[in-house]
């Protein structure tokens, strides 16, 4: 398929409208549809400078309470958040919480207790006025004061509308911000059973939040306070404040059940009329989503939209937040609108449960937005449009081994590579189990209303559809690159025609993957799936007709390269296995304590072998040395770099050899 330019692409509309102050050139797959620069504007090369600690594992957050009034003249907020948490060991006698050093801390209560606390690195360490035994509850309230845009990162906005004489005050917490506006426990796996946030503004304003709107308040001294309810689980960075002087368009998804779910926009008064076209069609969008993925995960309370002046949105749980730069009344950012609503089913219903696997948020939710152009367009226009997701090259890999920096996570690999991955699972699976697949993980049990990993969806898949697809989830989501194809082919005979496809792969790991063989004369076609997994591998075809052409994956399922040799390739040896670089699933696994890793060499480079636990985190260097051409093998014993012992769970290692890159995971047990 081509990649002819797009007539309007985002960086020209940024650029007449003078969001982008940048005059770098960028290409034009960097410029279409480029979910990953709107979601995280600004954001570009950052160092995040965030903690969470192990003992954080040891108390679960049940309930929320924020109490902030705000104050647009001198920018501060001043808060009040009650956390109520349950012990989970017995003896708990202090906790750490997440608050950035922007914010001044006045107290910190337990009942009447002021409890003594420490600060350091954006960690609140808070001593108990007594020691809490496993499954205990317990209340503390933290006050608190100061400019919540002065953190870093900087995720809350003091900013205006249009016109420049009124406010727009809104937060945007991916993905370790909520804490540089609201203490708490920055921590996908630990959702919130619910919270309740309140807020007071001048009475000239509205607040846009999370879940229902329980009362509005007139506090009768020129101020209003909008009390917000969900009681749904939210992990913390989906905690969401959006204020300003809003105009709130209403309208209504109608379920197949005959059930309303009632949606809200926010927006400003001077764009209601183009505001009205361009979100006419979310209740159609939520109906198709609901058709394959079940209802709306938040059935019981909302869908909203809230504007706000920045060049991108965010899928805060129950209300995006959405660029007033997009509301033009031409529905051009549509694609926009799809995929922040696809994640209330993956993002925000069933979460990441490490930084790591951003690609089940965001590489889900840039596929879901392919699939409703699928349903509104058809499948010429989804297959186009996954070709236009690939540039030819992904750098690094889908699975985020730094989760320190915003250009790692939120990269063109993890959405457009990430969504490949779900692109080409399809042709794998074929679109019945593919689908049930899908529905099986929004709806799972054990994940829904909480958190997966990439391995949780790989289980789902396989039990789902009865098929092994460990070797599918380690080329795609742990290896680096695609396969580059080499071919060659030739007919012989007259009538059956024998047709034969010589088929190399250049690279020395070689993929495994279901490949369309597409021959035709003009006259006649036929299309043939063969099942490619050697280094060079020969295909026979017999037809009835003579091919003039032969195409490798005709309509674009897979990620690849492809080159055409004039000549045929040569078969393999009998010896090349031996030497091709290669890493070996470790033995025993599960294991303890200790294990054995082996792996080849070829050609002679540098090996650098590394383990690393699911959060990205290095966890030790095994190997760092130059190495020959042979076999080699590694033994490790469940150790840190410092040589403490690292709690039961999975593990991955990875060997990088010149610019080769293998990752395997593996199981730990205590």
């Amino acid at each position: 398929m081509s990649k002819e330019p797009i007539e309007l692409t985002l960086m020209a509309i940024f650029l007449s409208l003078q969001l982008l102050a940048q005059t770098e050139e960028v290409t034009l797959f960097e410029n279409h549809l480029n979910v990953p620069e709107l979601e995280h504007s600004n954001q570009t090369n950052s160092v995040i400078n965030f903690r969470s600690t192990e003992s954080q594992s040891d108390f679960d957050i049940t309930f929320y309470e924020l109490n902030i009034e705000v104050f647009p003249q001198t920018e501060e907020i001043t808060g009040q958040t009650t956390i109520h948490a349950k012990s989970l060991t017995n003896n708990l006698q202090q906790i750490d919480i997440n608050l950035y050093d922007n914010m001044e801390i006045d107290s910190i209560r337990q009942g009447t207790s002021h409890l003594p606390y420490s600060r350091f690195n954006h960690l609140v360490t808070i001593q108990l006025n007594n020691a809490i035994n496993n499954g205990d509850y317990f209340v503390l309230e933290i006050y608190y004061k100061g400019n919540p845009a002065e953190g870093d990162p900087e995720r809350w906005r003091w900013e205006t509308q249009i016109n420049p004489s009124i406010p727009v005050i809104y937060s945007l917490s991916s993905p370790y911000g909520a804490s540089t506006w609201w203490p708490c426990k920055d921590n996908l796996n630990d959702k919130a059973d619910s919270v309740a946030i309140k807020v007071t503004v001048p009475a000239n304003l509205v607040v846009a939040s999370n879940g229902l709107l329980v009362e509005t308040i007139d506090n009768l001294n020129g101020t209003h306070t909008f009390n917000w309810k969900t009681n749904y689980p939210i992990a913390a960075y989906l905690v969401s404040v959006a204020i300003s002087e809003y105009a709130i368009l209403t309208d209504e998804y109608v379920s197949a059940a005959q059930d309303t779910l009632p949606l809200q926009y926010f927006v400003y008064p001077q764009l209601v009329n183009l505001a009205q076209i361009d979100f006419a069609n979310i209740p159609e969008m939520i109906a198709f989503y609901a058709s394959i993925l079940d209802e709306y995960p938040f059935f019981n309370e909302k869908y909203g939209v809230a504007l706000a002046p920045f060049p991108g949105a965010l899928e805060n749980q129950t209300i995006t937040t959405y660029s007033h730069w997009f509301i033009d009344g031409t529905l051009f950012w549509e694609f926009v609108l799809a995929h922040e609503l696809s994640h209330h089913w993956f993002g925000d219903c069933v979460t990441m449960k490490s930084w790591s696997e951003v690609w089940l948020s965001e590489g889900f939710a840039t596929y879901c937005h392919a699939l409703w152009i699928e349903h509104t367009q058809g499948q010429s226009a989804y297959l186009e449009l996954m070709d236009q997701f690939d540039p030819g090259h992904f750098s690094g890999t889908v699975f985020v081994h730094d989760t320190t920096h915003f250009d790692s996570l939120f990269s063109g690999t993890v959405y457009y590579k990430g969504a490949w991955v779900l692109h080409m699972l399809r042709k794998v699976l074929g679109d019945e189990n593919f689908f049930n697949c899908l529905y099986s993980f929004a709806n799972h049990p054990d994940f829904k209303y909480k958190a997966a990993s990439t391995d949780d969806f790989r289980e789902v898949c396989e039990t789902t559809s009865n098929l092994n697809l460990d070797w599918f989830f380690e080329q795609w989501i742990y290896r680096k690159g695609r396969p580059h194809y080499l071919y060659h082919w030739e007919n012989s005979g007259t009538g059956p025609y024998q047709t034969t496809l010589h088929l190399e792969q250049e690279d020395s790991l070689t993929y495994k993957m279901p490949i369309e063989i597409q021959l035709s004369n003009g006259q006649s076609d036929t299309t043939i799936t063969v099942w490619d997994s050697l280094q060079v591998q020969d295909f026979s075809f017999s037809l009835e007709f003579e091919p003039m052409n032969l195409t490798i994956d005709p309509e674009g399922w897979l990620l690849k390269k492809v080159s055409y040799s004039p000549n045929p390739v040569e078969p393999e040896t009998d010896e090349s296995p031996a030497t091709q670089f290669s890493l070996h699933q470790n033995y025993p696994n599960p294991f303890n304590p200790v294990t054995t890793i082996e792996y080849v060499v070829q050609p002679s480079s540098r090996v650098e072998l590394k383990i690393y636990n699911t959060l990205g985190q290095l966890v030790k260097t095994l190997v760092d040395d130059y190495k020959t051409t042979g076999e080699y093998s590694v033994v490790w014993d469940g150790t840190d770099s410092s040589g403490k012992v690292m709690p039961s769970g999975n593990y991955f290692y990875q060997i990088k050899a010149g610019e080769l890159t293998s990752t395997k995971k593996m199981i730990y047990i205590k």
